[in-house]
C-alpha cells in the first residue's frame, strides 16, 4: 500500500505520496517509485495500490496537457472502467487547477468505482484526502495539525503532509519516508 495526502483550499492544492512498492508477500520491491506524476504544470495523477494496474491505466490513456484535471479524470475513469482488475485495490486521484483557475481533485477506485469530485467552496475551509491502508492515528494527527498550525499557506500544508507521511512511515512497513510532492497555486 501507499500513503497519499491531498490538501486543497480555494487558493492551492498540495499532494504528497511515498515511494515504497511492496510485493504481495510484504517484501520491498523498490523504495523510490514515483506514485505521483505531473501531467502538466497544473495537473497531477497519483495512486495507491497495484503498480501494474496503474501502469496499464497510464498506457491506455491519452493525457492531453491542454485539458484541465476534470477532463483528464473523466477520460481516465472511462478507461479505468473498461479495464479488468481483480479485487486488489487501486485508487487513483487526479487534480489541480481548471482552466477557470478553480482548484480541486477527483478520486476513484476499482472497489465501488465511485467517481468523487472534491472542490473547495469556501475561503476558510480545507478539503483533504488521506489514502492509506491502516491509519494508526494519522487521521487524528492530520486533524490536530490542521487545527493547531492552520492551513492559510501552502507551506503550512506541505509541513503538515510531511509530518503525516513521516508518522505513518514510522509505523507501517509498506510505506517509506521518501516523498514525492506537487503544489499548485491559483
Amino acid at each position: 500500500m501507499s500513503i497519499i495526502t491531498v490538501l486543497a483550499t480555494k487558493k492551492y492544492v498540495s499532494i504528497m505520496a511515498d515511494g515504497r512498492v511492496t510485493g504481495d508477500d510484504g517484501s520491498i520491491n523498490t523504495e523510490d517509485y514515483p506514485k505521483l506524476l505531473s501531467l502538466s504544470a497544473n495537473t497531477f495523477i497519483a495512486f495507491t495500490g497495484r503498480v501494474e494496474y496503474f501502469e496499464a491505466l497510464l498506457s491506455a490513456c491519452n493525457f492531453d496537457a491542454s485539458r484541465d484535471y476534470h477532463d483528464i479524470a473523466s477520460h481516465a475513469y472511462n478507461k479505468f472502467l473498461e479495464m479488468q482488475f481483480d479485487t486488489k485495490n487501486l485508487i487513483i486521484v487526479i487534480g489541480g487547477k481548471c482552466l477557470n483557475n478553480e482548484i480541486g481533485y477527483i478520486y476513484f477506485s476499482n472497489i465501488g468505482h465511485q467517481f468523487t469530485h472534491v472542490k473547495p467552496e469556501k475561503d476558510d475551509e480545507i478539503n483533504h484526502l488521506l489514502l492509506l491502508k491502516s491509519e494508526y492515528g494519522a487521521k487524528a494527527l492530520l486533524d490536530g495539525l490542521l487545527n493547531s498550525i492552520g492551513f492559510d499557506t501552502i507551506d503550512k500544508a506541505f509541513f503538515i503532509q510531511h509530518n503525516i507521511h513521516d508518522f505513518q512511515a514510522s509505523l507501517d512497513n509498506t510505506i517509506n519516508s521518501r516523498k514525492y510532492s506537487m503544489r499548485i497555486l491559483v
